[in-house]
């Protein structure tokens, strides 16, 4: 709610938007030598197609900002749905 209230159409445009389903995944391992993905900070997996194709296709490494190896991968719309069912 806001204070004063915004006009109504303004209010509209944003009950209007749309917010999308989006999961994150972040692993962190104790041991340094377990990075065994690409030192990149951003990672995009093209697989071919599959069961498994798409499910988690985005990833950012943030291993070199806190010095262990860590890796968060993010699953949207349908194929985070879907991982939520798991």
């Amino acid at each position: 709610k806001f204070t004063p209230s915004l006009p109504d159409w303004k209010q509209e445009v944003i009950d209007g938007m749309g917010f999308g389903l989006l999961d994150k995944c972040v692993m962190q391992w104790d041991n340094p030598d377990a990075a065994v993905w690409p030192k990149e900070e951003w990672i995009e997996l093209i697989t071919s197609k599959g069961e498994n194709s798409g499910k988690w296709t985005t990833f950012f490494n943030p291993t070199s900002y806190k010095g262990v190896p860590m890796i968060v991968g993010w699953a949207a719309a349908d194929n985070a749905r879907y991982m939520e069912t798991q």
